[in-house]
C-alpha cells in the first residue's frame, strides 16, 4: 500500500494486511461467472483479529497540500463535499476527481474506462522476436490527438472482438474491466448518472486530452 510518510515529504510503499472488506469482496468472485473456490493464504485468527473492518481510504494516504491543490480540503483543512465523493473511491486522489469530473462533463463512459486503464499497468505485449508486429498492431490502436483516448480505443475493440487481441495483455485487460466494473457499482451507489455519451464524439480529441491533463 502506497502510504504518505509527513516527516520525508515523500510516498512509501508498506506491505499490510487486506481489510476484511477487501478479503470478503475477493472471495466472491471466486464464484462470480461460475462455481469456484477461495483459497485464504492467512490464517483464521488472523481474519479475525489482525484485519482492519475496511480499507483505508487511498485519500487519507496523501499528502494535505496535494489534497487541497484537488480541492478534496478546505482551507482549514476540512474535506469538501468533491473530497467526501473522492473517499468513495478505491483510487488515488487524481483518479478519484477525474472520474467525478466525467459526469460534470458528460463524458463519464470514456472516462471511467480511461480511469480504470490507468489502474493496471501496460496492456500491449511486445515479445522480443515480434517486435515489428507487435509495434504495427500497437499503432492499429493509436488515436494521435492523445493517449488517453488510445486506451479508450483499446478497451472498446478488445469488446467488440470478444475480449480477445493480438499482442494484448489479457490479464490485464480483464483487470480493467473489472474495476470498471466497481467503480461503476460505486457510481451507481452515489447515484451519478451513467452516460453513454462517448467523449471522443461530445468533444474534439484535443479539448478532451487538455481537459485530461489538467486533472491527472
Amino acid at each position: 500500500m502506497k502510504v504518505y510518510n509527513p516527516r520525508t515529504g515523500m510516498d512509501a510503499l508498506q506491505v499490510l494486511p487486506i481489510s476484511l472488506a477487501s478479503a470478503d469482496q475477493r472471495a466472491s468472485l471466486a464464484g462470480r461467472t461460475g462455481p469456484g473456490t477461495c483459497y485464504r493464504l492467512y490464517t483464521e485468527n488472523a481474519y479475525k483479529n489482525e484485519m482492519l473492518q475496511s480499507t483505508v481510504p487511498e485519500i487519507q494516504q496523501t499528502n494535505l497540500e496535494y489534497l487541497w491543490v484537488l480541492g478534496a480540503l478546505n482551507n482549514v483543512g476540512d474535506l469538501t463535499e468533491l473530497g467526501w465523493q473522492m473517499v468513495e473511491f478505491p483510487l488515488d486522489p487524481p483518479l478519484a476527481k477525474l472520474l467525478l469530473m466525467g459526469e460534470q462533463f458528460e463524458c463519464l463512459n470514456d472516462v471511467l474506462t480511461i480511469v480504470s486503464m490507468l489502474s493496471v499497468p501496460s496492456v500491449f505485449f511486445r515479445p522480443k522476436d515480434r517486435e515489428e508486429e507487435s509495434d504495427a498492431a500497437r499503432e492499429m490502436f493509436v488515436v494521435p490527438e492523445s493517449d488517453h483516448l488510445t486506451l479508450v480505443n483499446v478497451y472498446e475493440q478488445w469488446k467488440v472482438n470478444e475480449y480477445m487481441g493480438d499482442f494484448l495483455q489479457v490479464k490485464g485487460l480483464r483487470r480493467a474491466r473489472d474495476i470498471r466494473s466497481q467503480l461503476l457499482d460505486i457510481l451507481k451507489k452515489l447515484e451519478f448518472h451513467y452516460l453513454t455519451i462517448y467523449a471522443i464524439n461530445f468533444f474534439s480529441s484535443h479539448a478532451l486530452n487538455l481537459w485530461l491533463f489538467k486533472f491527472v
